[in-house]
């Protein structure tokens, strides 16, 4: 096992300097240029372009540039914004927060949710509730995001009062349970439906069906035996999504008016900053492969069948 977390590693630090090399190239090459931008449509001096130029290492080459912020991310510096001067560490910790608890939200609503009504579909199939289960996941994942957040928004919000129309002001949960569900919508469907799948397919084998004729309780076989090896699949799902939840959080964080790092984006590529998108890229990348090497690493822990070399 711990030969195969240092291989991961490894492959994660190289998978890691591809990414963000691409990531900070396309950057690079946007049109237009970050210190013009700090004019507001009117012509800076040469000389005060070229100093910020210097102070920001602009006028550097991209190979350079790129070094340079690989140094200072191994430093834990993220770099300076341009547009405001501050960190972009610091820019961050003001909006992470807000995105990282809207996906946790969804997150938990997906797996509270997605997991319970997967199972009981398999427990009742062909019925009336798996019926209802499979339209309403097909249903969940053909309405657009937007749509869904919108809609969800003015009737619950607008029409019924019950909960927050927008912004943060009343905390956790209120302001974040209706965005958070949204959020979880299309992930939640497809979590009950690979909930149902693969717990059918584990139920139809031989070892549940030798439980089964021991005489254990159902719900004991269900939980011991079959639930344990059909999740593994669901698990490898949710270690993934929880990126996605946050790269999708900034659709919802426009319908909502949440202050996280949707805003942060938008504002950093109007104003051209691309120090900020990058690193708010970069976290994003993080999360995914980190979470990608979690998973496999819960495996063998779920899964005694599995050995890793």
């Amino acid at each position: 096992m711990g030969n195969y977390v240092v291989k991961r590693l490894l492959q994660t630090a190289i998978v890691f300097i591809g990414v963000t090399f691409i990531i900070f190239g396309a950057v690079f090459l946007i049109p237009g240029n970050p210190v013009a931008a700090l004019g507001s449509g009117q012509p800076l001096p040469a000389s005060t372009v070229h100093d910020l130029e210097l102070k920001y290492h602009l006028n550097e080459p991209f190979l350079e540039q790129y070094g340079r912020y690989i140094l200072g991310l191994l430093q834990g510096n993220f770099g300076t914004s341009v547009d405001t001067g501050q960190s972009v560490s610091s820019l961050m910790a003001q909006a992470w927060p807000v995105t990282v608890t809207l996906a946790l939200t969804a997150w938990a609503i997906e797996i509270v949710v997605g997991v319970t009504t997967g199972v009981l579909a398999a427990l009742r199939r062909g019925g009336l509730y798996d019926r209802m289960v499979m339209f309403l996941t097909i249903l969940a994942v053909s309405v657009p995001i937007f749509v869904a957040a919108f809609t969800a928004q003015y009737v619950l919000g607008v029409q019924f009062h019950l909960v927050p129309v927008a912004g943060t002001s009343d905390g956790w949960p209120m302001s974040y349970l209706v965005p958070g569900l949204v959020l979880a919508l299309f992930s939640l469907a497809t979590v009950g439906r690979l909930t149902r799948a693969s717990l059918l397919e584990s139920l139809s084998k031989e070892y549940v069906h030798t439980a089964v004729a021991k005489g254990l309780p159902k719900r004991w076989v269900i939980g011991k035996h079959a639930l344990r090896n059909s999740i593994i699949p669901v698990i490898t799902y949710l270690g993934i999504d929880l990126g996605f939840l946050l790269g999708g959080a900034i659709v919802i964080e426009g319908v909502f008016n949440l202050p996280g790092v949707g805003l942060l984006i938008f504002n950093a590529i109007e104003n051209k900053d691309g120090t900020v998108v990058v690193g708010v890229a970069t976290v994003f990348v993080l999360v995914f492969l980190l979470g990608n090497l979690v998973v496999d690493v819960l495996y063998a822990v779920l899964d005694p069948r599995v050995r890793y070399k």
